[in-house]
């Protein structure tokens, strides 16, 4: 297999197989084309001989060691089978291997691509439908969970086709309603699979060096908000602790003697008398050397770190990140811009204060990702996008920027 790095991406493929033999393999071909490691449960070589699973149960052992699983839902719904191995998270349950792995991915709170065949919508639509109107009918009433299922899908059942089964819109609804609810897409055939799960596995990436750039951001910000606390003197032990910056207070030490040194030979310049022509050449050329010196340190005080932040007259600046100009003066709180999607604060937030969902843990990659929450500029509270699901643009400093259904209420 050719890839494109050392290093290959695991990407476990979710679904039925018999009647996704063809788009599963194509998928696959695919992804190693792209470089990913794709992972098959009907694969050559795929472990499922443990003497200490059922056959059907191996294939969560390697969900579990694969980054992201990418889970295509058609109309069959696949065997339902006992999980006695897995009995803390399953219970009683009896799944099929799709619907477990699903379960399993969001218990352990993997990332998931999600594909629903776009023909299955409909169906589903009216499972919602029917679902609703007979919860109505029982309002004030206990519900009993297995007479309702009953209930609708003696309703739907004649209505269904062959090839979609009543399992099928259940599960969908338990993908569509569970928290966190995964990135879902609908597709039509292998293409638009293709298609668009390339262009969201480029977003990833994206957010990748957006959320490097918005952690590196908040550091810079909190050094500052303590360095703009501290005296003079406190400032240059704090900066010396830092290694990149160690020389940075006793260069500037240097330059303000040097100033002092050349502010003395300027005043001696003014007052020497026109005829005393060697002191004045002398006291020119003792200035000149001063402005070089002066000059020459200056240039040593602009510190840049090999994490692109450079510290300048008292400046701290980020660089290199794909930011333009994203200067931060000590003690600020101004918002720096990251140039996409939303209007952002400067610190990015993975706690929503409506809901206290906080789903979003970038190091483990099992949590939401960070665009799942966001920051309204209006009153710089943190959404998750359950909470804030519609847009409401306002005009702020020029700008119509999207501000969260609190302040929109206010605004009315």
């Amino acid at each position: 297999m050719n890839t494109s790095s050392e290093y290959t991406f695991p990407i476990f493929i979710s679904s039925t197989d018999y009647n996704l033999k063809d788009l599963r393999a194509e998928l696959a071909q695919f992804l190693e084309k792209s470089g990913y490691k794709a992972i098959l449960s009907s694969a050559e070589g795929f472990p499922d001989s443990s003497p200490k699973l059922e056959p059907w149960e191996s294939c969560l052992p390697v969900l579990e060691h694969s980054f992201v699983m990418t889970l295509v839902i058609d109309g069959k719904y696949g065997q339902p089978l006992k999980w006695p191995n897995f009995s803390e998270i399953f219970s009683n349950r009896e799944v099929s291997p799709t619907h477990a792995e699903y379960i399993y991915a969001h218990q352990s709170r993997k990332r998931m691509f999600v594909f629903i065949r776009k023909d299955l919508m409909a169906y589903y639509q009216s499972y919602r439908k029917v679902m609703k109107d007979e919860i109505e009918k029982l309002a004030g009433k206990k519900i009993d969970k297995v007479k309702l299922r009953e209930e609708v899908k003696k309703i739907l059942s004649p209505t269904l086709p062959k090839n979609v089964d009543f399992k099928t819109l259940e599960f969908i609804s338990e993908v569509k309603t569970s928290k966190p609810v995964p990135w879902i897409m609908e597709f039509v055939d292998v293409t638009d699979v293709k298609t668009k799960l390339q262009k969201k596995l480029l977003n990833e990436l994206a957010e990748v060096f957006l959320i490097k750039q918005m952690r590196f951001d908040t550091v810079i910000n909190a050094l500052n908000k303590i360095l703009d606390g501290l005296s003079k003197d406190e400032q240059d032990k704090a900066l010396k602790k830092i290694n990149v910056v160690k020389e940075f207070p006793e260069i500037n030490k240097k330059i303000e003697e040097l100033e002092k040194e050349l502010e003395e030979s300027n005043t001696k310049l003014n007052s020497t008398k026109t005829t005393q022509k060697k002191e004045r050449a002398k006291l020119n050329q003792e200035i000149e050397s001063l402005n070089e010196q002066i000059r020459t340190l200056k240039e040593k005080s602009i510190i840049k770190s090999s994490n692109s932040f450079v510290i300048d007259n008292g400046k701290i600046t980020l660089e290199d990140y794909g930011v333009s100009g994203s200067t931060i003066n000590l003690g600020t709180t101004d918002t720096v811009g990251i140039g996409i999607g939303s209007y952002l604060a400067s610190s990015y937030c993975n706690k929503c204060e409506n809901c206290d969902n906080k789903e979003f843990d970038y190091d483990s990659h099992r949590y939401m990702s960070a665009s799942s929450f966001r920051n309204c500029p209006s009153c710089n509270k943190c959404w998750c996008n359950t909470c804030w699901p519609q847009s409401y643009f306002i005009s702020l400093e020029n700008k119509y920027v999207d501000i969260c259904p609190e302040c929109k209420t206010n605004e009315k």
